[in-house]
């Protein structure tokens, strides 16, 4: 069994927030994730402190040496797949690999509108996602092997270093679509994964559905 802490980002100073991935890393903990927010949780204003995303990812990167660190979860609609997979590769040459990425839908319409986005439908995000899971593992194997996806040109350096590990989440159950060109390893859903979905039984019969986030 493996363990790992989400910490966010918000509503704390920066030397707490490296304070407590400090010890973290050194009681044992595997993994250690931030969130993709502008603002905090629940207040969905500006507040209070809410550091950014990419870069509060960097400083993990730079601040630990074992264990493995992402973000769940890159929300899709606050940037193209292709500059995600930039910054998941970059993040991941600046710490020798650790890197997880996960991908998901954002639900936090504030945050959308505040930062200058539309706030598309659900199925919309959800179309969004899909397309994710597709090109960013994909921009992510491009930088490192022969070009197994065919994606828009773009300059794919720097190339991560041992393999980015992906996962997916949503908040609707059953929205898992069986997609064999998906190069997701595990799809989580906060809400619960009904059985009864077929595209739920079929992610469950592929070992790549992780069942309800905790």
């Amino acid at each position: 069994m493996r363990f790992g802490l989400h910490t966010g980002q918000q509503e704390c100073s920066l030397e707490d927030l490296v304070a407590v991935w400090r010890l973290a890393e050194e009681v044992g903990f595997d993994s250690i994730f931030t969130s993709d927010h502008f603002y905090p949780i629940p207040r969905e204003d500006g507040s209070a402190t809410c550091y950014e995303p990419v870069a509060t990812l960097t400083a993990l990167a730079l601040e630990t040496t074992r264990v493995r660190i992402g973000c769940l979860v890159w929300a899709v609609g606050f940037r193209s797949p292709g500059v995600v997979a930039k910054a998941v590769a970059t993040i991941d040459v600046f710490n020798q690999g650790r890197v997880e990425l996960g991908l998901g839908t954002c639900a936090m319409e504030a945050e959308y509108t505040a930062f200058g986005y539309g706030f598309p439908s659900a199925r919309t995000r959800l179309d969004q996602l899909e397309e994710a899971c597709v090109v960013v593992p994909g921009r992510l194997l491009l930088a490192g092997s022969a070009n197994v996806l065919t994606v828009p040109t773009i300059s794919e350096s720097p190339a991560s270093c041992r393999g980015v590990r992906t996962g997916a989440s949503t908040s609707r159950p059953g929205s898992a679509r069986a997609n064999p060109r998906n190069a997701v390893d595990t799809w989580r859903c906060r809400a619960g994964v009904a059985p009864s979905f077929p595209a739920s039984r079929a992610w469950i019969a592929s070992g790549r559905l992780a069942g309800p986030a905790r």
